[in-house]
């Protein structure tokens, strides 16, 4: 072994990954055909969020050494870093065909039914590799993940107890108690422990995913949210359209009840408002209450920076609905009501600019589209004073059309 293969593992052991990478390819200039340190790269490259590297050099080392199951659990979480979990699973078999005795290759396999939303079945990965090695830290958070998703919280908490007496500086499980803390409703607990992570980690972003959460549910409407959050998390993707398309249906009722029944409106009216409210706010409460926390002298500091920009945007678009609502109140001008609607209606599609999903290109496309066709729409009021223009129409199609494109795109690749 070379001094700088030597010296690459001792800085990815202190974290310093970017200078383990110089050192490894000082090694691999001398023995490019070395497998092993070929793995290392390949993990290297994982770890820095360079997927396409990792993927072409851990497939280098599978075919220098295509017995070796770590190679194999490298590939399959290269494949989760880019959402393909269907493979990723399929690599990981074969991780654990090669080396049957390895607990970590379970907890990957448990993560991997997790995000699939099996999760009876990521329990009983993580148990298998919990069978393997009784204190690997890995399966003991993945247990005691999908144990709260099954509603299984007392055990999830003493899975996680036994977590972190294994190891009570782990900067995961600690943020894992957290978020198990947050999902109970306990968000004053939930802090300590997410605090805790970002000491021992002040890198780790589901750490700082969760404090911010956890920050904005003091405020009792977001908590309503967070648990409808939580709720919806838990239901399968069909289910999920089933309460989607329901919502809808119901409100299309709803509706077509008031219109054939003129003295019921007064009943049924308010019960249509309050499902677009609950519709619509699904969307814009995460940005406006990030808008709120920056608020807050220590808040602002735990937004990240698509979190800041999504709310100056989502900000923007909230106070042109409220200048536009000021202006209409005593001029009762169209303009004024354009305005109200076009901010109102432009705080979902900016809600997900900057978002990190597979087909973030496709709905940033939409949104700019929209933001253009609203313009127009607002143009062709100021000429026509009318609501009813071609461009207004059109726009709020487009608007009714983004949500139920958002939604799809968002449930995987398509």
């Amino acid at each position: 072994m070379s001094q700088f293969l030597s010296r690459a593992e001792i800085l990815l052991e202190q974290g310093r990954v970017a200078d383990a990478e110089l050192e490894l390819k000082k090694h691999l200039s001398d023995f490019p055909e070395h497998a092993y340190a070929v793995g290392l790269l390949a993990r290297i490259y994982l770890q820095l969020g360079r997927s396409e590297e990792a993927m072409r050099t851990i497939d280098d080392a599978l075919r220098l050494d295509a017995s070796e199951g770590y190679f194999y659990y490298i590939k399959a979480a290269v494949l989760l870093q880019i959402k393909n979990d269907i493979q990723a699973e399929m690599f990981v078999g074969f991780a654990v065909n090669a080396d049957p005795t390895n607990a970590e290759y379970f907890g990957t396999w448990a993560d991997i039914k997790m995000i699939q939303k099996k999760y009876v079945e990521a329990l009983a990965k993580a148990d298998e590799g919990l069978r393997r090695d009784p204190t690997n830290i890995h399966c003991l958070n993945t247990k005691a993940k999908a144990q709260v998703k099954l509603n299984m919280k007392e055990g999830a908490y003493q899975t996680i107890e036994g977590a972190l007496n294994e190891e009570p500086d782990n900067p995961h499980t600690h943020a894992n108690y957290g978020w198990g803390l947050l999902e109970k409703g306990e968000h004053q607990k939930a802090l300590i422990h997410f605090r805790e992570a970002l000491r021992l980690d002040p890198g780790m972003d589901y750490a700082r995913a969760g404090m911010v959460e956890a920050m904005k549910a003091k405020y009792i409407v977001y908590r309503w949210f967070l648990n409808y959050q939580f709720w919806m998390s838990k239901q399968s993707k069909r289910m999920q359209w089933g309460i989607i398309i329901g919502i809808f249906v119901l409100s299309e009722i709803l509706q077509g009840l008031a219109d054939s029944y003129p003295e019921m409106e007064v009943y049924l009216f308010p019960l249509i408002v309050l499902i677009a409210l609950l519709a619509f706010s699904t969307w814009v409460i995460g940005p406006l209450s990030d808008l709120f926390l920056r608020l807050n002298k220590y808040g602002r500091y735990a937004l990240s920076e698509r979190e800041v920009k999504v709310s100056n945007l989502v900000g923007i678009a909230a106070a042109m609905f409220a200048l536009g609502v000021i202006l209409f109140i005593p001029t009762f001008n169209n303009l004024f009501l354009g305005l109200a609607v076009y901010g109102f209606t432009m705080m979902v599609p900016l809600s997900n600019v900057y978002s990190s999903s597979v087909n973030a290109v496709k709905l940033n496309r939409y949104a700019l589209a929209l933001a253009v066709l609203g313009i127009f729409g607002l143009i062709e009021i100021l000429l026509t004073a009318k609501m009813e223009g071609m461009f207004v129409m059109i726009y709020l199609m487009g608007f009714i059309g983004y949500q139920w494109a958002a939604n799809f795109w968002n449930q995987g690749k398509y």
